[in-house]
């Protein structure tokens, strides 16, 4: 059937159904329940921070279900006595628990690295099976029948892991589910919102996700890293009950030939007054996307990369370019090691202005609370010098603290000084929220036509997660060899160049049309 053939026979709904003073409302619900999976992957990547140095805790209580279906907890000092002192039919059980606080316990920096690194090495796997499954299930479907599922089971093999191996399962699984939703999340957005409510409705994947880290670092700061696993586990179950309530993207009914479903999710999210017919002849390539693209994901997108015009390639590799130096800022490297670094910073005190939890939470709190201002400036200053001006602020941040670490290794600093990497990663991470962060998302999605969306959105999403990997992987091994502030250094020296890379070669694109945006790439 073709698009011509679908328009002329779509029988007009009734708009009685759809008022336009609810459509603005219910276009923000249906971003929020899309991207309420967000917080979840928020817990995924704010996890190891609190999480490693729970395992190397001393002192802290292990809980297992016994042979005879009691409940016992211990410490690794009380393990340590002689099981002779304990019931004979709870021995075996106690030596489980000494032999697994021993192998947590002797965790080391490469073991570390590893559970920091391999969830986003599995979202890199997960954003390259959203070509297929954002295909096939739609943005909506992706996240409640694999994403949300996912990691459910990621974090309960967490939870009950008996070993670090297992750990490493369980983030990896985690990261996949992360790769999915991350993924299809934006995607959502930018084909079912207004024009006006794009932008702003695309900052919420990026505050949600923040919100995610920062009750991660809350509630490690409080539990041990299996009860933080088992905690992050419901906060998954709500995503489940409020997809159920919102219709699919329009524009993947579309896709599909299912011009009546998509007419009756168009309307609803749109409005009485909303343009259905103008809305089809703007998609309408969309119908030839099956024809030139196969089920085989990845592999079809590449090939198919040749066959694009000029515009669509520049405007892939723009994409691409953009999502690898927001992780070459580093920073994923402070999100998932932040208490290592208020560590290093606090190292040789024990005044409690820089303990670690304390300020791990501070940070992540303007993290979150960063991302609003985005909201409101998005559209009024326009996401090309929000974005320039986030990344200069965070290139003065890095050279910052790089400095204050250089004079701490020569001159033995007063606890007043060491509130400096607080301050300047507050910096840090308030430029990011309120640019480079919730920005990226949108101009991924904003700059690739609908025809070739679907397909290297999610690629470009997945070369910033293989990015994400590498910084959080090579982070410990950095410190090693360079020193913790060659290490922020590094990362400043590689944000001025993105600076560079946005002046010449990121279009604006707040209330253009996509055929503008296309334009510039030409």
């Amino acid at each position: 059937m073709d698009c011509e053939t679908d328009t002329a026979e779509t029988v007009m709904l009734p708009r009685k159904e759809f008022p336009d003073a609810d459509a603005k409302w219910y276009q923000i619900m249906a971003a929020l329940a899309v991207c309420y999976i967000c917080i979840c992957g928020g817990n995924i990547s704010g996890f190891t921070s609190p999480a490693i140095p729970s395992m190397r805790q001393v002192g802290y209580r292990e809980e297992s279900l016994c042979s005879n279906s009691s409940l016992l907890s211990t410490d690794v000092a009380a393990s340590n006595n002689s099981l002779a002192e304990r019931p004979e039919n709870m021995s075996t059980c106690v030596e489980m628990i000494v032999e697994e606080q021993v192998e947590f316990l002797n965790i080391t920096d490469s073991q570390a690295s590893w559970i920091g690194g391999l969830a986003p090495l599995g979202a890199f796997v997960g954003s390259m099976a959203a070509t297929i499954s954002v295909k096939l299930l739609g943005p909506k479907g992706s996240i409640l029948f694999l994403g949300s599922p996912i990691f459910l089971v990621s974090w309960v093999i967490t939870a009950l892991a008996p070993s670090i191996l297992v750990v490493y399962i369980g983030r990896f699984i985690g990261g996949i589910a992360l790769g999915l939703t991350i993924s299809a999340a934006p995607l959502y957005i930018v084909e079912s919102a207004s024009v006006e409510l794009r932008g702003p409705l695309g900052t919420l994947t990026q505050f949600l996700f923040t919100f995610g880290v920062l009750t991660s670092f809350i509630f490690g700061s409080i539990l041990n890293w299996r009860q933080l696993a088992w905690a992050s586990a419901t906060i998954v179950l709500p995503s489940i009950l409020m997809l159920f309530l919102i219709p699919e993207s329009p524009v993947w009914l579309l896709s599909k030939d299912r011009v009546k479903e998509a007419e009756r999710a168009f309307y609803k999210l749109r409005g009485k007054s909303a343009d259905f017919k103008s809305f089809l002849e703007c998609n309408a390539k969309l119908h030839n996307i099956d024809v030139n693209m196969n089920s085989d994901g990845i592999r079809s997108g590449i090939s198919f990369f040749w066959k694009l015009n000029k515009a669509e390639r520049r405007s892939c590799l723009v994409a691409i370019a953009l999502c690898v130096f927001q992780q070459l800022s580093g920073i994923n490297g402070i999100n998932y090691y932040a208490l290592t670094i208020f560590k290093a910073a606090s190292e040789g005190s024990e005044a409690f202005v820089l303990n670690g939890h304390v300020s791990s939470i501070i940070v992540a709190s303007v993290f979150c609370l960063a991302t609003l201002p985005s909201y409101l400036l998005i559209e009024k200053v326009g996401r090309k010098l929000l974005l320039i001006g986030s990344i200069i602020l965070m290139a003065f941040s890095s050279f910052g603290i790089g400095i204050y670490f250089f004079i701490k290794e020569k001159v033995e600093d007063s606890g007043v000084f060491r509130m400096i990497p607080l301050i300047l990663l507050i910096i840090f991470v308030l430029a990011f929220s309120s640019g480079f962060g919730p920005i990226l998302y949108i101009l991924v999605a904003e700059i690739l036509s609908p025809e070739i969306r679907p397909i290297y959105s999610p690629i470009a999403v997945g070369i910033n997660w293989l990015a994400v990997f590498a910084i959080t992987k090579s982070f410990p091994d950095l410190i090693a060899i360079t020193g913790i502030y060659g290490v922020f250094w590094l990362y400043a020296s590689l944000t001025i160049v993105a600076v560079f890379f946005v002046i010449c070669f990121v279009p604006e694109t707040k209330g253009k049309s996509e055929r503008e945006i296309e334009k510039y790439f030409w």
